[in-house]
């Protein structure tokens, strides 16, 4: 569990300001991070409602934030 960044997300979050972090984060963070730097300017996250899409977009910019010493 993690806190989630004040982000606006579609659908209003009622977990008290945290979220679950699946494990696959992670990697996904540094594949999207990769890529980016690589040139790509834009990448397409797809998936079945409520798999976590929204919160994974919340972790990515919380973590690249951190990690880049972007306010």
């Amino acid at each position: 569990m993690e806190e989630m960044p004040s982000l606006p997300f579609k659908n209003d979050y009622q977990t008290g300001g945290t979220d679950y972090v699946r494990e696959c984060y992670a990697e996904y963070y540094h594949t999207m991070k990769t890529m980016l730097f690589d040139g790509r300017k834009c990448i397409t996250i797809s998936g079945t409602p409520g798999i976590g899409k929204s919160v994974f977009y919340g972790y990515f910019f919380q973590r690249f934030r951190e990690d880049e010493g972007g306010t």
